[in-house]
């Protein structure tokens, strides 16, 4: 990908992934903040708050208290999917 990102951009491939390192530290710093992240014609980037909740764990059947935890999702828009199954 840094490849194919640096021949059409004319970027050299060292440019190309500390633009990526920063892609990645504005991304997480947003969902760690609670936003949401917006990528024109492709999809956005949400986190979503997993409240504590018991579990059981199978094997001793102890109930134990699972963390409050954030984790990442990415959602396609619905007209790149379209795109993406009309290419020829």
């Amino acid at each position: 990908m840094l490849r194919d990102i640096a021949e059409q951009t004319g970027l050299s491939q060292k440019d190309v992934l500390k633009v990526l390192r920063v892609l990645y530290k504005v991304i997480r710093d947003k969902l760690e903040h609670g936003e949401t992240i917006n990528i024109p014609r492709v999809g956005k980037f949400y986190s979503y708050d997993y409240k504590e909740r018991y579990v059981v764990n199978p094997r001793t059947k102890e109930k134990l208290l699972s963390k409050k935890r954030k984790t990442p999702k990415f959602k396609f828009y619905r007209k790149f999917k379209e795109d993406l199954n009309n290419i020829k």
